[in-house]
């Protein structure tokens, strides 16, 4: 049996994920695990309508494991490292082992020296910011 590993579920993660569950379809030897600190996708270019009242948190967000084909398994776990001699990704309260490893972790911003900007930025990608925009600047 072949185990094959995505690393991430966001925008590339979640659709590398669909594209390999078609193109293994009927494929009985192939394990196909994606792994996520997150059970959730979040559709991030909206997370702004969320912050400003528009939308709710629930109509950018669906569960992950309902996405996904019936042979694949998701595995929710903060990985800390990758042992590429051992073939496993380490986790916090697992291994996860591996013969293919997608890597789709997603991005962060960088501020080149300057963390004071990030007290005035207006991304908004993660679901905690969303929530309580005006709390992070002091505000009402």
């Amino acid at each position: 049996m072949r185990r094959i590993v995505v690393l991430g579920a966001g925008f590339g993660g979640f659709h590398a994920t669909q594209a390999l569950e078609k193109a293994l379809a009927g494929r009985r030897r192939v394990e196909l695990t994606v792994v996520a600190d997150d059970p959730r996708f979040v559709f991030t270019p909206l997370i702004p309508n969320v912050a400003n009242g528009e939308l709710d948190l629930a109509s950018i967000t669906f569960p992950l494991n309902e996405q996904l084909g019936e042979h694949t398994r998701f595995v929710r776990e903060r990985v800390e490292g990758i042992d590429l001699d051992r073939r496993v990704l380490r986790g916090a309260a697992q291994e996860i082992p591996f013969d293919y490893l997608m890597l789709a972790p997603g991005a962060e911003v960088h501020w080149y020296g300057n963390d004071e900007w990030a007290e005035l930025d207006h991304v908004q990608e993660r679901l905690g910011r969303a929530r309580h925009p005006r709390a992070r600047r002091g505000g009402a």
